[in-house]
Order: structure tokens, then C-alpha cells, then sequence
């Protein structure tokens, strides 16, 4: 049996002061496999890492691009309306950006609403051109398309 070495990439995120960022790093741990070759594994790992961040920075531009602070079903509706994830990756990006306060969970008459903080806003500006160029215009005509309507419910 023919052993192939793949070291794989871990995410971690590290504070300075005010600013925290997003570490991608080798790991030393080694994948062993014949029938599936580890350099797929790994192709397809830093694919998905780089698609979940560029998810969450989608959700936080989203938000920040409307301005006002958003329910679950206004941020679900755009996201799926373009079919740009699933429900449950958009849910969960939703709570790790909350855990990691990038986004406030907010209550006012017992209704709940994300907004961005400063953390999100700074994280933004670091990594904003990550996002594809077709995605933050999408974003950005819809959140002028429907910010009165968002205000209003």
C-alpha cells in the first residue's frame, strides 16, 4: 500500500489590539490514503474554506450595505432568492458571526435582529475584495431595492 502525505490546512483567528483576523495554517497532521488521493481532500478543504468565508463576509456585507438591523427571515430571503447557500450553512454562519461577534443578536418587542459591530465592520474593510465583484453588486442593488421596505416591516 502506496502512503501519501498531505498536510492540511486549520483556520484560526487571531486578535491585535482591535483587529482580528483570519489564519489560514498548515497542520501537522498526515492523511494517509491509497484509494482517494489526500491532494483532493485537500483541494476540495481549501475550497470550502475559502467558500465559507466568502459566505460570511456575504452576510456581513449584506447587512452592512442595508444598514438597519435585519430579522432572520429578511437575510434568508436574499440568500436563498439567489441561491447563494442553503438554509442551514446560512443559519449557521449566522451563529458562528454572532459567537465571534462579528454580528449582534438583538431583541425589541419580541422580535429578534442581527446588525453588524465595529468587529464587522473592520473585518469588512480588510476583506471586502474577497467577495466576488458580480456578488457585491448583487448585493448592493438589492439592499437599495428593498431598504424602505425592510424599515417598514
Amino acid at each position: 500500500m502506496r502512503k501519501r502525505i498531505f498536510f492540511y490546512f486549520t483556520f484560526d483567528t487571531v486578535s491585535k489590539g482591535n483587529w482580528s483576523f483570519a489564519l489560514f495554517s498548515l497542520s501537522d497532521k498526515l492523511c494517509y490514503n491509497s484509494a482517494y488521493p489526500c491532494e483532493h481532500r485537500g483541494e476540495k478543504m481549501a475550497r470550502q474554506l475559502t467558500d465559507m468565508a466568502e459566505n460570511k463576509l456575504s452576510i456581513l456585507y449584506y447587512i452592512s450595505c442595508l444598514d438597519i438591523p435585519l430579522t432572520n427571515s429578511q437575510i434568508t430571503e436574499f440568500f436563498l432568492e439567489k441561491d447563494l447557500m442553503n438554509y442551514f450553512d446560512l443559519q449557521q454562519y449566522l451563529s458562528e458571526l454572532v459567537n465571534s461577534e462579528h454580528l449582534n443578536y438583538l431583541e425589541a418587542r419580541n422580535i429578534h435582529f442581527y446588525s453588524i459591530t465595529p468587529r464587522g465592520l473592520e473585518t469588512l474593510a480588510f476583506f471586502k475584495e474577497r467577495i466576488s465583484k458580480p456578488l457585491r453588486e448583487s448585493i448592493e442593488e438589492y439592499a437599495q431595492a428593498n431598504q424602505n421596505r425592510f424599515k417598514k416591516e
